[in-house]
């Protein structure tokens, strides 16, 4: 439910932030933030402009793919955002398994996020033993895991990660040439 860490975008945008998303994903949040969605132009908040995606589609120069994740019960969707046919990044988070059939729309991906809750199993998100095995498979130069809970240390988990794998921090960015 992070969508209200979008808030600290809303100044700098200064207008409606474009949320992307399949008809069930834009359904649950038009419900769970009703307020959002209704025109009333809280100050500081977040003035969503809903796209429904139905398949890859374009931003700029930008071509994004959606992935199916499976999220315990539920479908999530990462995305693979690509340029002149080139797979720059995926994002992956919020994900307890890549289907079999997902697994060809991200690898040779250049760069992951991927969901890496702990180190014991839990059953809507990788454990970070899954995620690195999941990375392997996909074959990713770097890797960044991220939706980390309190049990992870930072320090001691980088320590036992091997090359192209860190933990994902607030603040981290990413460049693309």
């Amino acid at each position: 439910m992070g969508f209200d860490d979008l808030r600290r975008f809303c100044d700098q945008l200064g207008g409606p932030i474009p949320v992307y998303g399949s008809k069930p994903t834009l359904d649950k949040i038009k419900h769970s933030f009703d307020f959002a969605f209704t025109g009333l132009n809280i100050p500081g908040y977040v003035h969503p402009d809903p796209r429904e995606i139905e398949g890859p589609f374009q931003i700029g120069e930008t071509r994004i793919l959606p992935v199916p994740l499976e999220h315990g019960r539920w479908i999530a969707t990462g995305f693979v955002f690509e340029r002149g046919g080139r797979r720059l990044f995926a994002y992956l988070t919020d994900c307890k398994l890549i289907p079999e059939a997902s697994y060809p729309l991200v690898q040779g991906t250049d760069t992951i996020v991927l969901d890496a809750l702990r180190w014991r199993e839990h059953w809507t998100h990788m454990s970070i033993a899954e995620a690195t095995a999941a990375a392997k498979r996909i074959g990713a130069r770097q890797t960044y895991f991220t939706h980390m809970c309190h049990e992870v240390g930072h320090e001691e988990t980088e320590e036992k990660l091997d090359p192209g794998f860190a933990l994902a921090y607030d603040g981290l960015k990413v460049e693309f040439s």
